[in-house]
């Protein structure tokens, strides 16, 4: 397989293969694995925050887990 990625990213892989005395390849696999497990346990989260938002009879409470649902999407910015 071939992967191009951006330069400053090949440099950071180029900078922890050195750094631990792995192969690049071996950085790249790491890298996809903890963004796969940070991508699941971010649809987790907000999987929980939704059911949270849905079961919930308080509207203030229920207006709060619907804000933090939208910074959880869109980033902490995205409600004023």
């Amino acid at each position: 397989m071939t992967v191009a990625v951006p330069a400053d990213l090949y440099e950071e892989i180029k900078r922890l293969a050195a750094s631990e005395n792995w192969p690049e390849s071996r950085v790249v696999v790491m890298l996809a694995r903890l963004g796969a497990k940070s991508q699941r346990k971010m649809e987790k989260q907000l999987h929980s925050s939704y059911e949270a938002f849905m079961h919930e009879n308080d509207p203030q409470k229920q207006d709060q887990l619907g804000d933090d649902m939208i910074r959880s999407i869109f980033g902490p910015e995205a409600v004023a």
